[in-house]
């Protein structure tokens, strides 16, 4: 399993920026499974979140967010400087 260490708030600002449609797929999945939802899950309880996605979408597809997640960090990192 993924050990992450996150700065508050962005994990939940990323889930935010996401397309509405990938975020409502991983979303009911989620929802189904755990009761709550993604952006639940990145505010609440991020270090769980990787276990809850390859629950919840497979191990690629909780790969796959956590890459675009990466790049995004990038992104950002790049803006600010």
């Amino acid at each position: 399993m993924m050990a992450l260490t996150l700065k508050t708030g962005l994990l939940p600002e990323f889930v935010r920026s996401l397309d509405a449609a990938y975020l409502t797929a991983i979303d009911v999945r989620l929802r189904r499974l755990f009761g709550r939802g993604l952006a639940e899950f990145a505010e609440a309880e991020p270090e769980g979140l990787y276990a809850a996605l390859e629950r919840a979408v497979g191990r690629h597809n909780a790969e796959v967010f956590f890459i675009m997640f990466s790049k995004w960090l990038e992104r950002r990192a790049e803006q600010e400087n």
